[in-house]
């Protein structure tokens, strides 16, 4: 597949849709919640000029359809792959998105040439800090009560803003950006299948990932995500991580040159 904008994939008994562009060494972008794959419209043209670049929704966001069955993100990320007859691919993972390449790079390593993690999670950590914490309880009233315009400020204030920077500092596109996203999440219709997790403790089987990684943080986060960055960076043999000034967990969308310069530098290393 050469070039191809605006497709569905029908997997796993729903629709996928997602995007490819360019021509090389594929590169999967997997978008972070609640928000879809617009989140990259930063890097999509940039890298695909260099590489095969793919970018789709999760099922539940963006124009992907829901599952009515029991369903795994892991084996709907293999599944699109599978589709699109991709047998090796660099993941660029952001926040979930960040785990969810955790998992997969875990589960099929023959799968994978590199690995970033951009403000990444990491499935089994469970320290969570007060502002986390403190955080988590807002959101919740708000969705208890029903207002979501609530949950949406608090999101946005969180992860874009950052708990520790002032309105301001932040462009406001970036912040309507987010936010669309945010309300397009909110407004789609839930599906009735029940998600589950797949059957693998990344903080316990970090160390057995052996592919070069590049780990990408903000400087202004909930210091978790440092935390767990300082982590994979101790874990992973063969990995770097590198700090963006003055940008929050979305930091993608906050410095997209500073990112993809980033990027494409790892990803042209050692070749």
């Amino acid at each position: 597949m050469n070039q191809t904008k605006g497709c569905f994939a029908k997997i796993n008994g729903t629709s996928i849709y997602y995007e490819v562009k360019g021509e090389g060494n594929p590169l999967l972008l997997i978008h972070g919640l609640p928000v879809d794959s617009r989140m990259w419209d930063g890097q999509f043209e940039v890298l695909s000029q260099q590489y095969k670049v793919i970018r789709f929704d999760l099922a539940g966001f963006g124009l992907s359809g829901v599952h009515d069955e029991d369903y795994s993100l892991l084996n709907d990320v293999k599944s699109l792959l599978d589709y699109l007859q991709i047998s090796r691919t660099s993941l660029l993972g952001f926040s979930v998105g960040g785990k969810l390449s955790i998992e997969f790079a875990l589960t099929y390593p023959e799968m994978v040439d590199r690995l970033i993690l951009a403000s990444s999670g990491l499935t089994g950590w469970t320290e969570e800090s007060i502002d986390k914490q403190r955080y988590n309880e807002e959101v919740n009233k708000c969705f208890q009560s029903g207002d979501q315009e609530c949950a949406i400020e608090l999101m946005t204030n969180a992860w874009v803003i950052g708990p520790y920077r002032n309105n301001e500092e932040v462009r406001q596109d970036v912040q309507e950006r987010f936010s669309v996203m945010v309300k397009n999440t909110f407004a789609k219709p839930r599906g009735q299948g029940k998600l589950l997790f797949p059957d693998i403790n990344s903080f316990e089987l970090i160390e057995q990932i052996k592919v070069h990684t590049l780990i990408i943080l903000p400087e202004f986060d909930f210091p978790d995500f440092n935390q767990i960055g300082d982590y994979l960076h101790k874990k992973i043999k063969n990995s770097k991580k590198i700090t963006i000034k003055n940008t929050a967990h979305m930091l993608n969308m906050e410095e997209p040159s500073v990112f993809n310069k980033l990027v494409l530098q790892f990803l042209q290393q050692n070749r």
